[in-house]
């Protein structure tokens, strides 16, 4: 009945709405009934800029993939995700932490493994803060 009262434009928009709606384009949520809850908010977005002359572009690019993956930490609703993405953020931050500029330019005949004496130094210190049950905050 009421698919005989819509006039072709308010068919067409309802296709176009539909084909947004399975591209992807709108986010919706299903409610009681089967009816869509349409979620038009502006996504927003915030710039850091960083100073990247003394970096590589692969120090550049661990960078931008730990961006990525802390805001997914931080805004995801799963707590698989949740577990698994902040386990892969602390790996891929241990990797940035080895390619830095400091492993390559240590002294000339040293044998010290800064590496791995700096990773095992973080780890003890996160356990010692764990343990605490009083992480710092840094709030700017």
């Amino acid at each position: 009945m009421i698919k005989m009262l819509m006039s072709t434009p308010v068919k067409s928009f309802l296709l176009k709405l539909k084909l947004l709606i399975l591209l992807k384009v709108l986010p919706i949520g299903i409610v009681d009934g089967g009816f869509m809850d349409f979620k038009l908010t502006k996504p927003t977005t915030e710039k850091l800029n960083l100073d990247t002359t003394e970096l590589s572009a692969d120090q550049v690019r661990l960078i931008k993939s730990i961006n990525s993956m802390l805001t997914h930490v931080m805004s995801t609703e799963s707590e698989k995700e949740y577990f698994t993405g902040s386990s892969d953020l602390l790996r891929v931050v241990a990797i940035a932490i080895k390619q830095a500029n400091f492993n390559k330019t240590q002294l000339a005949g040293e044998s010290i493994d800064y590496e791995q004496q700096v990773l095992e130094y973080c780890a003890d210190a996160l356990i010692d803060e764990i343990h605490s049950g009083k992480l710092v905050r840094y709030d700017n």
